[in-house]
């Protein structure tokens, strides 16, 4: 049996505040969690229909503002998506990131076999057009297969 031992750190604002201040990135992370908490308690408070993925949404998005007005780790911020930016507040769940990559093995798998029937098509004489028609890849990866062989 191997058993995992590991120390935890609160690393909230104002707390380990000498290892924060060796680390920056970890300090401005810090600053950025504090502020979606406040961000959260004030938009609870001035609209207390929404429900708490808009609350949190919208915490996210302030917090991350305040974090730029700050310059703090700004580079980071202007790097992500919108997408990047929603799937921050969203909670992790098992039996979903399960599904998620199920769903993307099926995938990787169906264009494995696509390319392996576009590969034995331009083998037996069709055409790259032909071969991207019928094998449902692009024509540029027909192309590409073809080139390879």
């Amino acid at each position: 049996m191997l058993e995992l031992v590991v120390k935890a750190y609160n690393v909230n604002e104002n707390r380990n505040t000498e290892m924060a201040g060796r680390c920056e990135e970890l300090r401005c992370y810090a600053y950025f969690v504090d502020r979606v908490r406040h961000h959260e308690v004030a938009e609870k408070k001035r609209d207390p229909s929404l429900d708490m993925k808009a609350i949190n949404r919208i915490a996210l998005k302030k917090a991350i503002q305040d974090c730029k007005n700050k310059s703090l780790l700004v580079d980071f911020w202007d790097k992500l998506s919108p997408e990047e930016v929603n799937m921050l507040g969203v909670e992790w769940d098992m039996n979903i990131a399960m599904e998620v990559e199920r769903e993307e093995c099926y995938e990787k798998g169906r264009v494995t076999e696509r390319e392996e029937i576009a590969r034995n098509m331009l083998k037996k004489g069709f055409s790259c057009e032909q071969t991207a028609e019928l094998s449902g890849l692009d024509i540029k990866r027909a192309k590409e297969l073809f080139s390879d062989i």
